[in-house]
């Protein structure tokens, strides 16, 4: 599982991490979701 950061559907993205299960992908998603965006 491969887990991006994207603005738009068509936006490629900026790579969070790679996972190597289902599980393991969504608790990562869960601390990153409600963390506060990069400034860019």
């Amino acid at each position: 599982w491969t887990l991006c950061r994207v603005e738009e559907i068509d936006d490629e993205g900026e790579l969070l991490g790679t996972y190597q299960g289902r599980g393991d992908a969504n608790k990562a998603l869960k601390k990153i979701a409600y963390a506060p965006q990069p400034q860019r």
